[in-house]
């Protein structure tokens, strides 16, 4: 459960490089309220939000993500 609720890393799912959707809000929600782990988007574009790589295959990621966020439709 230290995993779940302590993570040192989070994937979303359905980011968007291009445009705010869901995956974007959630991303930089976490960034603001000071989330000090590692943050990854993976979604159809490769691109960068505020800092944060959006990867287009989550085997490109850097690691294997604690937690991972699904918000595709």
């Amino acid at each position: 459960m230290e995993k779940f609720f302590s993570p040192r890393s989070i994937v979303v799912f359905g980011a968007s490089a291009t445009k705010m959707n869901l995956g974007q809000i959630v991303l930089l929600n976490n960034k603001q309220v000071g989330y000090e782990g590692n943050l990854y988007g993976v979604g159809s574009q490769e691109g960068d939000v505020n800092g944060i790589h959006i990867y287009t295959n989550v085997d490109d990621l850097p690691e294997t993500p604690d937690v991972a966020i699904f918000l595709t439709p």
